[in-house]
Parts: C-alpha cells; sequence; structure tokens
C-alpha cells in the first residue's frame, strides 16, 4: 500500500510510477464531487470515475491496471473533497 502525494487542491494532475507503471492521474472537481482519470504510459485506463470513500477506482482487472487506486478517510467516513485533499483525503494505490 502506497500513498500518493497530493496538493489540497481541487484540480490536479500527478503522475507516479506504481507497480511499474508510469501513471498519470487527473482529479477535477465538479460540483464539489471529485472524479479521476487515471492513464498508463498515456493510454486511458480509467476516465470520469467518481471518487469515493473506500471504493476502488479501477474495479476491473480487464482495465491492464495492476493494482487499484482507493480514497480513504483518515478522519471519517467521507467522500473526498477539497479541503482536504492529501492530508485528511488521501489516495492509496493498492498493488498486487
Amino acid at each position: 500500500m502506497n500513498t500518493i502525494p497530493l496538493a489540497d487542491q481541487p484540480s490536479q494532475i500527478v503522475r507516479a510510477t506504481l507497480g511499474g507503471q508510469a501513471c498519470r492521474i487527473r482529479l477535477i472537481t465538479r460540483q464539489r464531487s471529485l472524479y479521476l482519470d487515471l492513464f498508463v504510459s498515456d493510454e486511458p485506463i480509467v476516465q470520469g470515475a467518481l471518487c469515493l470513500n473506500g471504493m476502488p477506482v479501477v474495479r476491473d482487472a480487464y482495465r491492464g491496471f495492476v493494482g487499484d487506486l482507493v480514497f480513504r478517510d483518515t478522519q471519517g467516513a467521507d467522500d473526498p473533497s477539497s479541503p482536504g485533499i492529501g492530508a485528511r483525503f488521501q489516495l492509496v494505490y493498492l498493488g498486487s
């Protein structure tokens, strides 16, 4: 389990190597909900995934992503939102 460093900004792009995969993660806030796009080597894996506390983002192995991403609330059970991204609401990579 690896925590991906995020800034406390409602929208951002983060690059990370996860499970040997060159990933680009785009977070976008729309109408108080946080959404995630995931690209591996510039190929889309998931686009427009609603980020919910404790729920896997990728979910399906057929998408070709090794592992999964999950947001967790370190202070309760709320869905991720700004302010709090990166501190209270952490994005975690679950490798397999």
